[in-house]
């Protein structure tokens, strides 16, 4: 029963979270869009103003200011539909990332992408508003001709867009000098998805004066993790917990150990890991830096075990972080030789592959565990033994807590209580 409770929040809090983040796929790129054509349009409507105040005294300077009016609308209005194209394709390539992000979700899609249209739409018809109030005004005024070259912009701009909707090869033109000002296609497409990812999911931790400062985060309990960011965000939390998931700015970049520190590797990925990484190491630079300043304001550390095993999992020291890193990734490798095993044949035939794959509050699910316990079994006594006593701490947080230890820093054990961090409903 307490599962069948954790797996439908679990799913719930994901669902949310999934949605969040295909509004945000919209919003993130709509945001200096709408703060460009704000002031776009305000200088517009200040022009025609000027216009209008302006007393007229003879043909040639209503016929200079009616010319002028006419082309600062069409060019506010050209300039407008080429924001729209571009702050749309950088929106383009953050929707991407969401999609992929909730393949596991099934989520309605979004239905307000065309929000992008507004700005744009409502320009041109407050521009059309203020060419006709100034028709009519200068008609009143006697300077009818005058009036009439409002529009010779409007007629030009019309016989662009004429063009860029009848030939294809005027529409090519287009897009080539578009690209070439903005950038190509697929430049934008990844700067949309890099500012979805750095304002969503990106974390580098964020460091409070006075408050107790989460140092180290098992990342498997995925909903209270969330919430955690979303407390630290806030700023009703401190935590030097960092997070630079693939696609971000730092992903894959590796930052050299200090001298000082007489540590052996190119990088930080040998200490942490015992070989260089994909995901590079960037991410460890950021949360040492977190650490020290939360010493430097006195704050007490707090280190999170998984449930029910505060104090387990952690390395022996520092220096054999790595080594006992690939030697878990070894043992786990031999997974696919424990699945050709007579063992985990058996196990399928007496119903393995029934058991529920749905995910609770800590990542695993019936059929993960109970895999998880035929694994353990198959091994020898000494892997079996080794990946036992490694339970209690993800990956990462064993080089954390190590550092911890090699440095000195005293911290506060706690285990993970995930109604603390997550609503019950």
């Amino acid at each position: 029963m307490e599962e069948d409770v954790s797996i439908q929040r679990e799913k719930r809090l994901k669902e949310q979270r999934i949605r969040e983040l295909l509004k945000k796929a919209i919003w993130t790129p709509l945001g200096p869009f709408i703060k460009w054509n704000s002031c776009l349009w305000g200088v517009l409507l200040v022009f025609v103003v000027i216009c209008l105040v302006v007393r007229l005294e003879s043909y040639a300077i209503a016929v200079v200011l009616c010319l002028g009016a006419g082309c600062l609308c069409c060019c506010s209005c050209l300039s407008s539909w080429a924001s729209f194209a571009y702050f749309r394709r950088k929106a383009v390539g953050a929707e991407r990332v969401a999609k992929k992000l909730s393949q596991e979700v099934d989520v309605e899609p979004w239905r307000e992408k065309f929000i992008f249209l507004f700005p744009p739409c409502l320009g041109s018809v407050v521009a059309f508003a203020c060419l006709v109030v100034m028709t009519v005004m200068n008609g009143i005024q006697g300077f009818s001709w005058a009036a009439a070259s409002l529009w010779l912009p409007v007629l030009l701009l019309l016989a662009i867009f004429i063009a860029f909707f009848q030939s294809a090869k005027f529409r090519t033109a287009c897009r080539a000098v578009f690209f070439r000002i903005f950038g190509d296609e697929d430049e934008l497409h990844k700067e949309g998805g890099l500012n979805l990812t750095d304002h969503t999911i990106v974390f580098e931790g964020k460091i409070l004066p006075g408050k107790p400062c989460v140092s180290s985060w098992p990342g498997k309990y995925e909903s209270a993790w969330d919430a955690l960011v979303q407390k630290s965000r806030r700023g009703h939390l401190s935590a030097a917990v960092v997070f630079l998931p693939q696609g971000s700015r730092h992903f894959g970049i590796h930052d050299q150990i200090p001298t000082a520190e007489k540590l052996p590797g190119a990088c930080w990925c040998t200490p942490l890991y015992g070989e260089q990484k994909p995901w590079g190491c960037r991410w460890w630079t950021h949360w040492i830096k977190n650490i020290e300043e939360a010493v430097e304001k006195g704050a007490e550390l707090e280190v999170y075990f998984f449930r029910n095993m505060k104090g387990k999992g952690k390395v022996e020291s520092f220096s054999t972080a790595g080594a006992e890193h690939l030697r878990r990734e070894q043992i786990f490798r031999r997974k696919r030789e424990f699945e050709k095993s007579q063992e985990f044949k058996s196990a399928v035939s007496a119903g393995l592959k029934e058991l529920s794959k749905k995910k609770c509050g800590d990542g695993s699910s019936q059929y993960s565990r109970e895999e998880h316990r035929l694994f353990l079994s198959w091994l020898d006594q000494e892997d079996r033994e080794f990946l036992v006593s490694s339970e209690g701490l993800g990956n990462s947080q064993k080089a954390e807590v190590a550092w911890l230890q090699r440095k000195g820093y005293s911290f506060t054990e706690v285990e993970v209580d995930i109604s603390k961090w997550v609503e019950r409903k």
